[in-house]
């Protein structure tokens, strides 16, 4: 008897050339349209990110530097950055220091320094902006010295933020203190630079 044979049995497997060259081109196609439709999401998407990220930097910055400004008792320009001086009282109850000048004998307490210094980074071409000063405790307190202190005397410096580009106070009085800070462009690293700024008044608490 004749052995029966399946009607697919003998055919070639797989795809001929034609269907794969077919199938190439619909998937390149697929991949193009695909690309143009979310490419400037992606992009809008990594701007956002970007701008977010440099907010945050800022707002952390803005938000320490406010605080130290509006409590000291002379802010004056150092260079390309900042010092302020505050005073501390000698005991519990005496009053600080009124007009941050560095206590004589006598004094009703004495005056501790703390300094905003931009550091250049050749690795990425921008600065850090260090904070050289007493260390802040966790309820946002100054610790005490116990004694008259410049910046100097502090080894251990803080690094507040990176990619700075400038840092300059246009302003210092009495009445008011206004500060700008640039930073680089987290994605335009070719030298674009968004700048911020803000402007606080001192207020030195008395105690």
């Amino acid at each position: 008897l004749p052995r029966w044979t399946p009607p697919l049995l003998g055919l070639g497997n797989g795809f001929t050339l034609v269907e794969l060259a077919v199938g190439t081109a619909i998937g390149a196609l697929v991949i193009i349209i695909t690309t143009a439709v979310f490419a400037p999401q992606l992009r809008i998407n990594q701007r956002l990110g970007g701008q977010i990220r440099l907010q945050e930097r800022w707002s952390r910055v803005n938000a320490l530097l406010n605080t130290e400004i509006q409590e000291a008792h002379r802010v004056q320009s150092l260079g390309s950055g900042l010092e302020l001086i505050t005073c501390e009282a000698n005991d519990a109850s005496s009053n600080r220091c009124s007009d941050g000048g560095y206590p004589t004998t006598g004094s009703f307490g004495y005056d501790v320094a703390i300094c905003y210094e931009l550091i250049p980074d050749p690795a990425t071409g921008t600065s850090r902006l260090q904070r050289r000063g007493p260390s802040i405790d966790q309820a946002g307190a100054l610790l005490t010295q116990g004694a008259t202190k410049q910046c100097a005397d502090f080894d251990h410096a803080e690094v507040v933020t990176t990619g700075v580009t400038a840092f300059s106070t246009p302003t210092i009085t009495a009445d008011e203190v206004r500060y700008t800070i640039s930073f680089r462009d987290p994605l335009k690293p070719n030298g674009a630079t968004i700048n911020k700024e803000s402007t606080v008044v001192p207020r030195p608490s008395k105690y």
